[in-house]
Order: C-alpha cells, then sequence, then structure tokens
C-alpha cells in the first residue's frame, strides 16, 4: 500500500523519518522551519503515510512522525496566515507532541531548549490547549492521569487511571 501512495502521489517525501532531505530537496522536519520548505498539505501525506504503515502492523515511529506532522502543519499555516513559517513550525513541532503524549510542561521546556526562551510564553500557550484539546486519549495506553483534564465527562474520581481504561465504563455495583 505504501508503494502505491508513493506512486500515487509522486513522492517519497513522506518515507523514512523525515528529519533530513534526501538529495533532490524533499520536504523533511528541517525544511519546513523555512518558507517554502512544506507544501500545505505536507502534514496530511505524513499523516496518510504513518496510519497506512501502523495500521499495517508495521512499527513506524511515534515522535518523530509526530514532529514531522506538527512541524509542517504550522508550516502551512504560518504560510496561510502570513506569519513567521519558523515560528508556527516549532509551534506545531512541539504541540501535537505535547496533546499525543499529555505532557504539555514537558513538551513547553523542550520548546525552550531548542528554540528560545524568547518564545515561552507561544510555546505553553500552544502545549496547553493541545493538552486540553486531546482529551483522554494520547499514544502512550499505559500512561496513568493523575486528574482528569477539567470539565470533561468523566473526570471525577479516576486519579491514576491508565489512558487505555479511562474511558471503559466503570464495573457495576452490587
Amino acid at each position: 500500500m505504501v508503494i502505491g501512495l508513493v506512486f500515487l502521489c509522486g513522492t517519497r517525501d513522506f518515507l523514512g523519518l523525515g528529519v533530513h532531505a534526501p538529495p533532490g530537496g524533499a520536504v523533511s522536519i528541517l525544511s519546513s522551519f523555512e518558507p517554502g520548505g512544506a507544501s500545505g498539505w505536507s502534514w496530511l501525506g505524513k499523516l496518510v503515510f504513518t496510519g497506512v504503515t501502523l495500521a499495517s502492523g508495521f512499527k513506524g515511529g511515534e515522535v518523530t512522525p509526530l514532529f514531522y506532522v506538527g512541524a509542517t502543519l504550522g508550516n502551512a499555516l504560518g504560510a496561510l496566515l502570513n506569519e513567521p513559517v519558523g515560528l508556527f513550525a516549532a509551534l506545531g513541532f512541539i504541540a501535537i507532541f505535547a496533546g499525543a503524549a499529555n505532557t504539555p510542561l514537558a513538551c513547553t521546556l523542550m520548546g525552550v531548549e531548542l528554540f528560545g526562551a524568547h518564545y515561552a510564553v507561544y510555546f505553553a500557550v500552544a502545549c496547553f490547549v493541545a493538552f486540553v484539546s486531546s482529551g483522554h486519549s494520547g499514544i502512550y495506553l499505559s500512561q496513568r492521569m493523575a486528574t482528569g483534564k477539567g470539565s470533561l465527562p468523566g473526570d471525577m474520581g479516576k486519579s491514576g487511571v491508565s489512558l487505555r481504561d479511562w474511558n471503559k465504563p466503570p464495573p457495576p455495583q452490587g
């Protein structure tokens, strides 16, 4: 299926990790920090390729594809809104992982470490919005939630429950 998608899309941009572009200037995480470094739909291409790979039973990674999708989506949004694509790529890079891994503080600090402290407030807002928006789901199903994420249904009385079990109905009492 992946080979078919390569021929259908006419590009190999969505294969591999996507950290560095292969010869020929394909889209990569690094190129997404530059204007014109990613097409407006690069994020969707990587999302589809990664989804097909994982659904087929192959290991496709979890962290690097999320960084690719976030950075290329940030590039597209920055270009669309006529804002700095490098900043938006950085916001996407860290925010998508914050939501998927339920780690907004760690991802905020990662943003400061990678991209500088002068954008710390933007990083924090993006990461915490992504965290709250992701609901009770994530890429690490054994992760235990200390508390719920606010006013979402079923948040009360579930401290220490894993993400795998969070949305399961409670056992009948009686």
